[in-house]
């Protein structure tokens, strides 16, 4: 049985998102409605997908950060290379938390609110920061045994 828990999660994102864009983590919860849905698988000995998912205007404010540019400047393409960042550099610490080997896909970012309707996947963590930039809803799925 693969177990990550929440904290680990959390602390992961929160080392991903100071790595890229700086500043210190405000751990407040607060409300959203998700646009901007990451997505990346891990396979191997673990199988897994890991989901970033937040506002656009959260989205625009993270890639305009790692851009160091104007949010309003960014188009689409930008926002959803920042996303997929995100993702791929989560995923990436998730995958040394797991069981090995194993392989990171592409990210995948979409718009709108459902991380997917895979019936084959099981919650496994989840963890939620809110920064500057805006609130970042991080969720590990695992295909049960």
């Amino acid at each position: 049985m693969i177990t990550l828990s929440d904290s680990l999660l959390q602390e992961a994102v929160g080392d991903v998102l100071t790595g890229l864009l700086g500043d210190a983590l405000d751990d407040h919860a607060a409300a959203t409605v998700p646009t901007y849905v990451a997505t990346v698988t891990v396979t191997g000995e673990f199988n897994g997908m890991l989901a970033v998912r937040c506002t656009e205007d959260t989205a625009r404010n993270l890639a305009a950060a790692m851009f160091d540019d104007d949010p309003d400047a960014l188009d689409a393409a930008d926002v959803a290379d920042a996303m997929g960042e995100v993702s791929n550099q989560v995923g990436g610490v998730v995958k040394t938390l797991v069981p090995g080997p194993s392989q990171l896909g592409l990210p995948v970012v979409v718009r709108g609110t459902r991380i997917g309707a895979d019936a084959d996947l099981a919650l496994l963590s989840s963890a939620s920061l809110d920064r500057d930039e805006g609130r970042v809803d991080v969720f590990m799925f695992t295909k049960p045994v």
